[in-house]
Order: structure tokens, then C-alpha cells, then sequence
């Protein structure tokens, strides 16, 4: 088992959730957006945009993509880790 799946299942269990429910919902979003960790205050947020030509916008503007976050992690954490599995880019904030 790769970190990565390590992580998703130690999140899985703290939260009661299952990645591999959310997959028929993920399966709909796009490949290839982009992603980027901006500080806001003391807490780390995800943003995401599809493309070069977007702004950049917090991952709760994306309902469609956005997945619940176990407590005491980063807000957008397992919205970010599902987003890699469809080919989404993190860039270097």
C-alpha cells in the first residue's frame, strides 16, 4: 500500500466515509484541472481552477467535487486526494 492509500483509509476510518462511494460522483468531473494550498489566517485551503485562463477559487465553490475533511486536517484534504486520482495537477503555491 502506497502513503497515499495509507492516508485515504486512515481517513476513511476517522470519518465513516468511503473514497470508493464517492467514485460514481467523481467519475463526472474533468481531468486535468489544477490545484494550489493558499494560507487563509492560520489554516491551509485548497483552490482549484480547471485551467490557466480561471481564477483561482476555494474548493467549496465546487460542490459537485467537494468531499468531507477528517477533523484536523487541511479543508480540502480528501477533495485534493481524489482530484489526483483524476489526473488534476498540484501546482507549487
Amino acid at each position: 500500500m502506497t502513503d497515499g492509500e495509507d492516508e485515504i483509509r486512515r481517513m476513511e476510518e476517522s470519518q465513516g466515509w468511503s473514497v470508493r462511494d464517492q467514485e460514481e460522483r467523481m467519475a463526472e468531473i474533468p481531468s486535468g484541472g489544477q490545484m494550489l494550498w493558499k494560507r487563509e489566517g492560520e489554516e491551509r485551503v485548497l483552490h482549484l481552477r480547471h485551467n490557466d485562463s480561471e481564477p483561482w477559487r476555494p474548493y467549496e465553490e465546487f460542490p459537485q467535487y467537494a468531499l468531507p475533511d477528517p477533523d484536523g486536517f487541511s479543508k480540502g484534504i480528501a477533495t485534493f486526494l481524489a482530484l489526483l486520482k483524476k489526473d488534476w495537477i498540484a501546482v507549487p503555491s
